[in-house]
């Protein structure tokens, strides 16, 4: 009779905890469903009934990974006999919130629809358990609530310093002056790519001589490191030559050599005018800001006779790359490494990508806290504008014409009036979607190149760059 009784005690406690169980799963979907709805509601209040920056779609993939979390949570909750209601549900409210935006909260939108929707579970929690019961819970276990979360942040804390450690991968310091190529045909982090270089003003370079795979295309450079053909730095009198100075966009990142808008604009060029031999030549470097640009040009590239350069605007041309960045952390430095990672997942670019990358191109140092001593005379809108400034003044030197080339409409100065400019926005709107390599990826894809190539020999055409060119 007893074993009867106890036995049938426990099936019932397992039927109430499976029950509650499946309502913290509930719940959690709940306040997921009401949260989106309530911020895409106030994102159409504010942009005045325009198409939310957030999709269905988007969210989607996010939802059952949280319901399956906060399940397993309460699961773990009641496996524990001392966390029971309302401690267990409390608690694990809690790590619930820590959890999904440790996982999801780096993306901003996510995390504002994450955060909206534990405020509504928490008001569903607070309404299934009583305000009471809680407030009651907290005063009596307060010392253990203290020292809970004390040995979490400390945890954290740790683990993030090992995990730094673990996936350090250099920044601008530990690159080699020595141009070591990795093996042919070999699938490799821009880290690899490059070398450091002794000109304070331009910092790095590609290898010259790579033959690797980047980005999932094959890329080559030359025996000067840019991604081109040999090019003899003297020409002939029936050669017309464009430098090209830029950074991943012109470089063609993501995409094969043959596609990038500059070298669809030589093609065009050359068919469109046989009786001069065309040639363009690109410069450009992943991840290089004006200044460094325009230092690289005239260090490297004057010397190849220009007709005209084109310059192509990049947003983060007043900017610093991203690995531009001060030497490795110690793991026994007395600085937070919680803090640190909080800012990364909260900034507006992704600083995980230091001489690592390998699909999105996060290239900047916004903040002017984040920039080396060192590096200073390259940061900010008055060294970009200088930079400009400088640019024009060799074009006039040269005799040349500068082409300013943008398709972001981003650029916050005005620009010098012997520079030239073709905005590319109406083509790049028209281009749709289909312009970009991805939705992660907002570099120019194959047909994105393709759009860009043909406005800008459209351009060049129509305000009679080419004729003065040709002159």
């Amino acid at each position: 009779m007893v074993w009867c009784m106890s036995s049938s005690d426990g099936l019932q406690k397992l039927v109430h905890a499976l029950a509650d169980v499946v309502l913290s799963a509930l719940l959690t979907l709940v306040s997921l469903r009401v949260g989106y709805f309530v911020y895409e509601l106030v994102l159409r209040l504010v942009s005045l009934g325009e198409v939310p920056i957030h999709s269905d779609q988007d969210f989607e993939h996010i939802v059952p990974w949280c319901v399956f979390m906060s399940a397993a949570i309460r699961a773990s909750t009641h496996a524990i006999g001392s966390l029971r209601r309302p401690r267990g549900r409390l608690l694990g409210f809690v790590v619930y919130v820590v959890l999904t935006n440790l996982a999801f909260g780096h993306d901003p939108t996510t995390a504002g629809v994450l955060n909206l929707s534990s405020a509504i579970l928490a008001l569903l929690l607070i309404g299934l358990e009583g305000w009471s019961s809680i407030r009651i819970f907290l005063v009596e276990n307060r010392a253990q609530i203290l020292l809970l979360a004390v040995s979490s942040l400390l945890s954290l804390e740790l683990a993030l310093r090992f995990y730094y450690l673990a996936t350090y991968t250099g920044n601008l310091e530990d690159l080699d002056r020595r141009p070591v190529l990795p093996s042919v045909g070999a699938e490799v982090r821009f880290g690899a790519m490059v070398m450091a270089n002794g000109n304070d003003q331009i910092l790095y370079t590609l290898k010259p001589g790579l033959d690797v795979q980047f980005v999932d295309v094959p890329v080559r450079t030359n025996s000067r490191g840019w991604r081109d053909g040999e090019i003899a730095s003297k020409k002939d009198e029936r050669t017309k030559r464009i430098i090209g100075i830029g950074d991943s966009i012109m470089f063609g990142w993501g995409v094969e050599e043959q596609d990038r808008y500059m070298d669809l604009l030589e093609v065009q060029l050359n068919a469109t005018y046989p009786g001069w031999n065309w040639e363009i030549v690109v410069l450009a470097t992943p991840g290089y800001n004006l200044a460094m640009e325009v230092e690289a040009f005239q260090e490297l590239g004057i010397q190849f006779e220009p007709d005209a350069i084109l310059y192509g605007y990049c947003g983060n041309d007043a900017r610093l790359p991203n690995f531009v960045r001060v030497a490795k952390r110690e793991i026994f430095s007395l600085d937070s490494f919680i803090a640190f990672y909080w800012r990364k997942l909260n900034s507006e670019i992704d600083t995980n990508l230091s001489l690592s990358i390998e699909s999105i191109p996060a290239f900047s140092i916004d903040d002017p806290l984040d920039v080396p001593d060192q590096y200073r005379h390259l940061f900010g809108w008055e060294v970009y504008r200088g930079a400009l400034e400088r640019l024009e003044g060799i074009g006039k030197d040269l005799g040349v014409p500068v082409i300013y080339f943008d398709y972001s409409g981003e650029m916050k100065i005005p620009l010098p009036e012997g520079i030239r400019s073709i905005d590319a926005q109406p083509a790049r709107r028209a281009a749709g979607e289909a312009f970009e390599l991805n939705e992660h990826d907002p570099h120019p894809s194959k047909e994105g190149h393709r759009v860009l190539g043909e406005f800008l020999f459209d351009q060049m055409v129509k305000t009679g760059l080419v004729a003065e060119i040709m002159s």
